[in-house]
């Protein structure tokens, strides 16, 4: 089970006062949850209210508070994993089938829609790569829509961006339904209370807090 630590529990004393004292409080949480090793991002996202949900987000995005202070160390990385006995889908985002080699080991998803960010001035041949008829081909043809990242088990680095769309997907309170079509594609009544219980594919490894200094002590 992953239990998230408490946070912004005092949300509702703020939410009320300007942009400044709303931003200063949501990053002073964060910085706190920093100091206590508690993933950022996961905590972040989880949040149901939407403007703590936003205000946080861009917070870690922009690692900033808005009155010129970091959140966070500058050389921080997002770090995922595969959540520790869970099994992703062996299917991606195209119901490609993983190759054998891949399947139960790797989650690939997708994070962006490949020319999706092509300009309308673009050129001609550059915007027909990616007009629907070129789409409908490509996927004929079993080649890629999107653009994929794979999590494994061994934790590894991604962009922020990309950690959000992950997180987002994937590791913050999957529903269950999503989780068990994704799972089990072929199986029918599956049993809701012995299946998907976790409903989390994806986990954050926030970096290890930094031990404390040790104190010297004088001699007698």
């Amino acid at each position: 089970m992953i239990v998230l630590p408490l946070a912004f529990d005092r949300w509702a004393t703020v939410e009320h006062l300007g942009d400044q004292q709303r931003r200063a409080y949501i990053a002073d949480e964060l910085r706190r949850l920093d100091r206590d090793g508690a993933p950022l991002l996961t905590v972040a996202l989880s949040q149901t209210d939407d403007a703590v949900r936003h205000i946080a987000v861009t917070a870690l995005r922009d690692n900033a508070d808005g009155e010129g202070r970091t959140i966070y160390d500058h050389g921080r990385q997002w770090v995922l994993a595969l959540v520790e006995g869970e099994a992703p889908p062996d299917r991606d985002a195209q119901g490609r089938q993983l190759p054998p080699e891949l399947r139960g080991k790797v989650l690939r998803t997708k994070v962006a829609n490949l020319g999706g960010n092509v300009p309308a001035t673009a050129d001609k041949h550059e915007l027909g790569r990616w007009n629907a008829e070129a789409r409908q081909s490509r996927e004929r043809s079993r080649g890629d829509l999107y653009r994929y990242v794979d999590i494994t088990r061994s934790p590894s680095p991604f962009a922020f961006e990309d950690a959000v769309k992950v997180l987002s997907m994937w590791g913050v309170g999957v529903n269950a339904k999503q989780y068990r079509r994704a799972s089990t594609p072929d199986r029918r009544g599956v049993d809701e209370e012995a299946h998907g219980q976790c409903l989390w594919l994806v986990a954050e490894h926030p970096p290890k807090p930094a031990a404390p200094a040790p104190t010297s002590r004088k001699a007698a």
